[in-house]
């Protein structure tokens, strides 16, 4: 074996490791290293490939409206016999029905199709081991002018951690969270059954929920049942805003804290799905507050899926916490009709 071995397979890799691992001596040592190297350029061609497999797929997902907002139907055999057959993009199968059972591929290659071109080729021009979270922080840099790699503390970065989380996965202890405070749940005097992406109910005992879902438990990963949840996930595409948008969405039962980035594709996601969306008044102030005395630099919305997360939206609007603008839904109707009476 070499460092020039294109041919290894994954297999074969293994195999070497097992048969020379726990020995001493040169061979062994000369076997290790080239299985790094080998390794390490199959992680470089491979990161590669996946974002421009991803980027092909997210334009052909954005470009026919598949993957995006509330779950369709799925399409039943004898449309998937016909798209087969007819190659028709009118009865294509979703990629569940194709067996990729992955719901982050979707959101993942929607977020890097729609990355400008210029961008995506210098990404990878520069990178010498690309990732899927290296190039969206590259992108999300790119668009307000700041250097990559590094981020700074300007203003993008004080409002990037204005929302919840600031998350490098690396290191948990260099994690910073920021928790919405109780005045707001008080305004929507309701008590909710999960709180989807909490620090844990000892951190934020203020929160009403019945359960919490911490880093620990992976609320992206986590069946949220049929709870009625609290969501206020890290904030920015590179801590994965839009995933927890499309799960909420998908979910479709609880309330949902962002910020005002009217603009971004998200946040119209969220929009386009909720029953009540509520512009938040005064400006929310995350906790735990800052010893140097700045505050949230951003604005806030409360999105609402669902009756119970209409009727506490109406609750806080009540209790002049903003201004609430509802959907003429079924669910919207009878909770009109209910606080009638």
């Amino acid at each position: 074996m070499t460092d020039q071995s294109p041919e290894l397979t994954l297999g074969d890799a293994r195999k070497l490791y097992e048969k020379f691992a726990g020995q001493d001596g040169s061979d062994a040592l000369r076997v290790m290293a080239q299985i790094a190297l080998w390794g390490k350029r199959q992680q470089v061609e491979g990161g590669r490939l996946r974002l421009l497999a991803l980027r092909h797929l997210g334009r052909f997902l954005i470009r026919n409206g598949r993957g995006r907002g509330r779950p369709a139907t799925p399409p039943s055999a004898a449309q998937i016999a016909e798209a087969e057959k007819t190659s028709s993009a009118d009865v294509l199968p979703t990629l569940v029905g194709l067996g990729i059972t992955d719901r982050h591929i979707s959101s993942d290659s929607k977020s890097i199709a729609r990355i400008a071109q210029r961008d995506f080729d210098d990404y990878l021009a520069q990178e010498n081991e690309p990732t899927l979270k290296g190039l969206l922080r590259f992108a999300e840099h790119t668009r307000i002018g700041q250097p990559y790699p590094k981020m700074g503390l300007g203003a993008f970065g004080r409002a990037m951690q204005a929302g919840r989380s600031l998350i490098d996965t690396d290191d948990e202890t260099s994690t910073t969270e920021w928790y919405t405070p109780p005045e707001i749940f008080e305004a929507m005097e309701t008590e909710f059954d999960l709180d989807v992406c909490s620090p844990g109910a000892d951190i934020v005992p203020w929160i009403p929920a019945k359960r919490h879902l911490t880093k620990r438990d992976n609320g992206l990963t986590t069946d949220w049942g049929d709870a009625f949840c609290s969501m206020n996930s890290p904030y920015g595409l590179r801590n994965g805003i839009a995933e927890w948008i499309e799960k909420f969405v998908a979910h479709g039962n609880g309330v949902a804290i962002l910020p005002d980035f009217t603009s971004t594709e998200w946040w119209h996601i969220a929009a386009q799905n909720a029953d009540a969306i509520m512009f938040v008044r005064p400006k929310v102030y995350f906790l735990p507050r800052r010893e140097d005395g700045r505050t949230n630099s951003l604005g806030s919305t409360l999105v609402a899926i669902g009756e119970r997360g209409v009727q506490a939206l109406r609750s806080a609007e009540r209790n002049g916490r903003g201004l609430c603008f509802q959907r003429d839904t079924g669910a919207i109707r009878l909770a009109m009709a209910e606080a009638a009476e």
